[in-house]
């Protein structure tokens, strides 16, 4: 049977410049199909090549990497350029692995689940050292060390200027000070009344005794007025109610609370 296969197969090839592969009667191949594979009762597959990756630069075990090589790879590996096992494609300068996930390394996003997942790690602040080694390596290679960013109370921000990435910055308060009031001039008249006294020193009364026929004569107080020395300056205080307490002022905003993790892969 195997070798009518073989036989059937070769001649299809002859015939049609193209191969099918099947343990059904119709042998004629899809016509745009190089390579045309099918199971008579439809329960069979194609086997790839099983194949020990070293690492997705490595082109290993292979000599060189082949644009549009696919394989099935049977090993595990650590490091920032790890290899777990399952369909991997080379696009000529590395091996890159078939699977649903479009994630980079690197990668944030806000979800509402508690705990890391699938690759993706919750920005606690905690050790790296705490994290196993692949995540670790691949941390340092995006430039983390020493810990996880922690996003406690923060929120995200594009970098700006002089800024460097996985830096905290910014405040929930700010405070007013005086360089942020406006520039305001304040003027005010004070009333012309003012009542107020002023004090002299005058001879008090006294009893004169007088003898009748004696030669005594009394001087004569004849005078009407007096006028006060014009010294006397002085200021007016005028004091306002400040009222404030130097309280700094809560600048967050409305917001739905999650969490926030990056992707280190699985």
């Amino acid at each position: 049977m195997n070798f009518k296969l073989v036989m059937l197969s070769l001649i299809c090839a002859t015939s049609y410049a193209q191969i099918k592969v099947t343990n059904a009667t119709d042998q004629t191949p899809n016509a745009d199909a190089i390579l045309h594979l099918e199971s008579k009762d439809n329960d069979k597959g194609l086997l790839i090549s099983r194949l020990p990756l070293q690492s997705t630069i490595l082109p290993q075990p292979l000599t060189a990497h082949v644009n549009g090589m696919v394989i099935y790879n049977t090993a595990t590996t650590t490091g920032a350029n790890y290899v777990t096992p399952g369909l991997y494609f080379n696009d000529g300068t590395k091996w890159i692995k078939l699977s649903k996930s479009k994630n980079q390394f690197g990668d944030i996003k806000n979800s509402l689940q508690q705990t890391d997942h699938n690759g993706w790690y919750l920005l606690d602040g905690r050790s790296l050292t705490s994290l196993n080694s692949n995540a670790r390596a691949i941390a340092s290679s995006i430039g983390l060390a020493g810990n996880l960013p922690n996003s406690t109370d923060r929120i995200l921000k594009g970098i700006n200027g002089g800024e460097t990435v996985n830096t905290n910055g910014g405040s929930n308060t700010f405070t007013i000070l005086k360089a942020n009031l406006p520039n305001i001039n304040y003027t005010g008249t004070t009333d012309a009344t003012g009542a107020h006294t002023h004090t002299y020193l005058d001879n008090p009364a006294t009893t004169i005794n007088v003898a009748t026929g004696t030669n005594n004569p009394i001087a004569a107080h004849n005078e009407t007025s007096k006028t006060t020395a014009n010294a006397g300056n002085h200021t007016h205080s005028i004091t306002f109610a400040l009222g404030g307490n130097n309280t700094p002022v809560n600048s967050k905003p409305k917001s739905l609370i999650t969490n926030t993790f990056i992707y280190l892969g699985q």
